[in-house]
């Protein structure tokens, strides 16, 4: 069903120039047949009579003629770019950035913008939705087992200080006593992360596509296609290339992060350090990942305004160095802004109390 479109308009091409011969000889003909007739156009009934003779004549429906043109429209309105659209909104939530009508930009600073600046609408994928609803009972569990954890230490607490003091230690690495306002400041993350965490996400995202369409908005009249701009074009293809795994793995990590927003709430709210540092390492892995775009086009923008600024014959030299260094920073950038979660990680592991004993427990397996 997809390709019925596609199909239909490489009919129409096929059958065009025929068609468009025959309409020619055919109202050629007509047109001499009817040249000494009487035609009248009725706009309110929209018809239209031809008398070619006294007591004939001929009406005719425009409405037919008018509903066939739109037939045609809607089957040739759909381009590859919409196409390519309407697939990265069914399989990721992202749709291609666009511009006002009042933006006078060539179709391939268009085409680079519409690529740059993409959208990405988490909440318009079924599947991230119905994981944040089936998330819902999770944390209400999770949340008042931790609740009755944390209340039935200080019960241990009070009775058996021993024991608790061991268990101080084993989490955080020495042993003390715990007062009730961690109690009441676990209740209170409970109650406020599963409003506030999603805001502060979608706000994150909705500053970051401000930034990125702002940073490309400024640079159109710069990226247009033309012989001296093919050093930038080559680079940036090559930048795509090595940068693409990258920034695919951003939008499944967005999508992921969204849909698992409560239970990031639950690693923030647990009162262990390492889980809730954690947790806070992955919002910060969020908020890294996702600004990692606008800061890409801000390195890429400020390099092509800098080299369109130069004379036609400084530019012809200079353009590879710049935009070769470009490509490298960019490619930099984008590694980093993507693998320094997993050095963190590493960091805790060998760092934190809690860390060693996980990896001293998994080498003995």
């Amino acid at each position: 069903m997809k390709f019925k479109p596609l199909i239909f308009i490489l009919i129409l091409f096929l059958i065009l120039p025929n068609l468009a011969f025959a309409a020619t000889t055919e109202n050629k003909s007509v047109l001499d047949s009817v040249t000494d007739s009487k035609i009248t156009i009725n706009t309110t009934n929209e018809t239209v009579t031809v008398t070619p003779s006294p007591g004939v004549s001929v009406t005719s429906s425009t409405s037919s003629m008018d509903e066939g043109k739109e037939m045609v429209k809607d089957a040739i309105k759909e381009t590859p770019e919409e196409w390519a659209d309407s697939a990265l909104s069914e399989n990721w939530g992202v749709t291609l950035g666009s511009l006002s009508d009042e933006v006078n930009a060539s179709p391939s600073a268009k085409m680079i913008n519409g690529i740059a600046a993409a959208e990405q609408h988490p909440k318009t994928l079924k599947w991230v939705t119905d994981e944040q609803d089936s998330d819902y009972m999770t944390y209400i569990i999770c949340g008042l087992i931790l609740l009755v954890w944390v209340a039935g230490y200080f019960f241990l607490q009070k009775y058996r200080p021993e024991q608790a003091g061991r268990v101080t230690e084993f989490f955080s690495g020495a042993e003390h006593f715990i007062g009730f306002g961690l109690y009441c400041k676990t209740l209170l993350l409970l109650i406020i992360l599963p409003a506030g965490l999603p805001f502060l996400l979608d706000y994150s995202m909705e500053l970051e596509q401000a930034w990125s369409s702002g940073i490309m908005a400024n640079s159109l009249e710069f990226i247009s296609f033309s012989t001296e701009n093919i050093p930038l074009y080559f680079y940036q293809a090559v930048s795509y290339t090595l940068s693409g795994p990258f920034f695919l793995a951003r939008v499944n990590f967005i999508n992921i992060v969204y849909a698992k927003v409560l239970i990031l709430a639950v690693l923030i709210a647990v009162p262990w350090k390492f889980i809730r540092y954690l947790g806070l390492g992955i919002l910060l892995f969020f908020e890294t990942v996702l600004f990692m775009r606008p800061i890409v086009l801000l390195i890429n923008a400020t390099t092509v305004q800098h080299v369109a600024s130069m004379s036609a014959a400084q530019a012809l030299i200079a353009a590879p160095a710049y935009y070769g260094t470009m490509t490298i920073v960019t490619v930099i950038v984008v590694a980093i802004g993507t693998l320094w979660p997993f050095i963190y990680v590493v960091y805790l592991l060998f760092t934190s109390r809690s860390g060693r004993y996980i990896s001293r427990a998994a080498r003995r397996y």
